[in-house]
């Protein structure tokens, strides 16, 4: 799986100064379709989001922190808590309800140092 990000790293950075090649990464994986493939959502197997063409947050992080280390950037993860009711979505009154009662749940990302 490493060729196919080594391929995907070269046809979305190719030709870019750093700043475009770090926003063309970034647009291109989170423009990957979303969709929970528990296969795929480990740190062994994120790479296989590339031959899916979806996947979820995790294994974006993942291949994310690959693309940005393979243009030299120090990347961290951080987990950040959230609760699904306080997002600023507006949510149907039974949605919201369902939302209320979820408990605090965490989400991977990737701090990156630039500069």
């Amino acid at each position: 799986m490493t060729d196919s990000i080594d391929e995907k790293f070269r046809e979305w950075t190719r030709g870019k100064r750093a700043v475009s090649a770090r926003v063309a990464v970034y647009e291109k994986i989170r423009d990957i379709p979303y969709a929970v493939i528990p296969e795929i959502n480990s740190s062994q197997h994120y790479a296989q989001i590339l031959a899916v063409g979806r996947g979820s947050c995790t294994p974006k992080h993942f291949l994310l922190r690959d693309m940005y280390e393979k243009l030299g950037l120090a990347v961290l993860y951080v987990v950040y808590p959230f609760r699904w009711s306080h997002l600023e979505v507006d949510y149907p009154v039974h949605l919201q309800k369902l939302a209320e009662a979820i408990p605090i749940s965490y989400h991977l990302a990737c701090k990156v140092e630039i500069g």
